[in-house]
């Protein structure tokens, strides 16, 4: 298979074009923010909306987190945020198949390992948000610390700040 099979009849672009739509969509809306800033935030919440849409569910509680998560951790207003948030609900599909690999690419090329455990806590914690996370979700998460070149220590750790919305962790009485 080459490229112009898997991108259906385009070869691959070189600079910030071969960054996927969500990138280009951001880089839009956030008109005149550094590339690098612009990365960063395309990393985070195009890996947010691939781990909440794991289970093939985008549930409002999940979506309300990765709001707040831009808001918080990358100073988005809320309106941005939710332009954001639409962005991810439009583009769920991609998410989940040929663009996921983007993301954490992006975040690769800048962030620093503490933002990387930080995302990962924070990819829990939007899994978490409607109550369990799905063993899907958790997979999904697995796969990203990896991709982060994050430690199976890493992972544990952030998986324990939400041990009771995960099934196999929950300590029911």
């Amino acid at each position: 298979m080459d490229w112009t099979t898997i991108f259906g009849g385009k070869s691959p672009q070189r600079g910030n074009k071969d960054l996927g739509s969500l990138f280009a969509a951001i880089e839009k809306m956030l008109d005149g923010r550094p590339v690098d800033e612009v990365k960063r935030i395309t990393g985070w919440a195009g890996l947010l909306g691939r781990v909440a849409y794991a289970d093939l569910e985008l549930a409002p509680e999940e979506l309300a987190g990765i709001g707040e998560v831009l808001e918080q951790v990358h100073g988005l207003g809320p309106e941005s945020a939710r332009r954001v948030v639409g962005l991810i609900e439009t583009e769920r599909v991609q998410l989940l198949s040929i663009e996921d690999h983007f993301y954490a690419r992006m975040i690769n090329e800048v962030a620093t390992p503490d933002e990387k455990r930080e995302l990962l806590r924070a990819l829990f914690r939007v899994a978490a948000a409607d109550g369990i996370v799905a063993e899907r979700e958790e997979a999904a998460i697995r796969v990203v610390s990896k991709a982060l070149l994050l430690g199976h220590d890493d992972f544990i750790a952030a998986r324990l700040l939400v041990r009771d919305s995960v099934p196999v962790l929950r300590r029911d009485p």
